[in-house]
């Protein structure tokens, strides 16, 4: 109780009643402040008089008269001055909120470290505590409403730096997947975007994804969370793809030395780029997060692109009963990530079965397992299934992406791909 009270204390001092109670006044006089002060207040900001400012923002919230004893003066019976400039103050009252926050934070931290809790235990809970602190800055003006005429002229001047960029020869304005039919339906991997890559099993999902990881580590750092491949595997496997040699033979011991050093001296002009992280149940967004802008501040990028291998595995480290609502939840979760960050997030995600498997050979949105909220949550959703009737070279397998779902642009669209198990490399070809 005594170290409760201690931590309560200390994040205290970062607190203004003053400051609280003429904002309130403010809003008393002038209740139309509240919409504009809304996006960057929260109801945790208010300390001593926070029930009085919940049971405005109730009243406001719900279209009634304000009740006139908050009209006459304040609870206290004192009459209180509106401050001058509320939306200055409104800013101060969050930063100090977020103070308090820090506060907690580092007295929890420290509370901890004397106790003697698991190291691991000790960041997990810190990850989370960082993560709602972000949470805190990043909330704000987004919230409020924008007018149409403030983004008239922000067009016109996207769309003259698109011309500009295309015209210095790159041909897509997001992140190049290198297979040239999709990067003309997606325009590439776009910011604050959530892409899902579905398919049924050993279809080569991953691999696919990890070919665009290194396509996408030439020009922004990638961050990949694997739950069913090891990091040396994943690197192992990209090495092969590029020195056009089997993974299976290294393991083997039957490969071409000479193949395998190319491989990784293509594999060594990206892999500074490229970090990967093994995945738990205890591995959450909060810590995706985290460390997706530890990696973008150490290579000093304005974005990353975001690989979840895979969406299930990682489902069950959210708080819901089913696997369903848990899948949901990240999903949506995932989206957050997205649009914080700027950067696209491509997650792996399983089709179900199906009558007969036929989900895995015209697969639709409806194949989704588990899909609950998936559909509704991702931007773009890729389906990736298999030709049945269709033969292509020996040790080649014949199959397509299917474009479900592209919230900015067409849907429906199929571009045949050839699949070499073996090396873990796509092409798009013509079948």
């Amino acid at each position: 109780m005594d170290n409760v009270m201690k931590k309560f204390q200390g994040a205290m001092q970062y607190a203004n009643p003053d400051l609280e109670a003429g904002l309130i006044s403010a809003v008393v006089n002038d209740y139309s402040l509240y919409w504009e002060l809304k996006a960057y207040l929260p109801a945790e900001a208010f300390t001593k008089h926070a029930a009085y400012w919940k049971e405005l923002v109730k009243t406001i919230e719900n279209k009634k008269p304000i009740p006139v004893r908050l009209l006459r003066a304040f609870p206290q019976g004192t009459k209180v001055e509106p401050v001058a400039d509320p939306l200055e103050t409104a800013k101060e009252l969050r930063e100090l909120y977020q103070r308090r926050l820090l506060a907690v934070f580092y007295a929890e931290g420290l509370e901890k470290l004397r106790d003697k809790n698991p190291v691991p235990e000790i960041v997990s809970t810190n990850e989370k505590a960082i993560a709602r602190i972000q949470g805190t800055i990043t909330a704000g003006p987004g919230s409020q409403l924008i007018c149409a005429t403030s983004m008239i002229d922000e067009v016109l001047k996207r769309a003259e730096a698109n011309i500009a960029s295309r015209k210095a020869g790159k041909l897509t304005l997001g992140i190049p997947t290198k297979i040239p039919k999709l990067d003309d339906v997606l325009n590439g991997l776009q910011m604050a975007t959530t892409y899902i890559l579905a398919g049924g099993p050993a279809v080569g999902k991953t691999s696919l994804a990890l070919q665009w990881a290194c396509e996408a580590a030439e020009s922004c750092p990638v961050i990949y969370l694997t739950f069913e491949n090891s990091p040396f595997n994943l690197t192992q496997k990209a090495i092969c793809r590029l020195g056009n040699i089997s993974s299976k033979e290294v393991d083997h011991g039957r490969a071409d030395i000479e193949k395998l050093k190319e491989g990784m001296n293509s594999f060594k002009t990206i892999s500074d780029n490229i970090d990967f992280l093994e995945g738990n149940r205890d591995t959450n967004t909060a810590y995706i997060l985290g460390k997706a802008l530890e990696a973008m501040n150490r290579h000093k990028a304005k974005n990353t692109l975001v690989i979840i291998d895979y969406m299930q595995e990682m489902a069950y480290s959210e708080d819901y009963n089913t696997l369903k609502e848990k899948v949901s939840y990240l999903a949506q979760n995932l989206k957050n990530i997205s649009r914080r960050l700027n950067s696209p997030v491509l997650a792996i995600c399983s089709l179900s079965r199906g009558l007969n498997g036929l989900n895995y050979t015209d697969p639709n949105l409806s194949s989704l397992k588990e899909s609950g909220d998936i559909e509704y949550a991702a931007d773009v959703v890729i389906l990736l299934g298999k030709y049945k009737d269709k033969v292509t070279d020996p040790g080649c397998e014949p199959l397509f992406l299917r474009i479900g779902k592209n919230r900015y642009g067409e849907t429906g669209v199929d571009i045949p791909l050839v699949f070499k198990p073996a090396y873990g490399h796509f092409r798009e070809e013509a079948l």
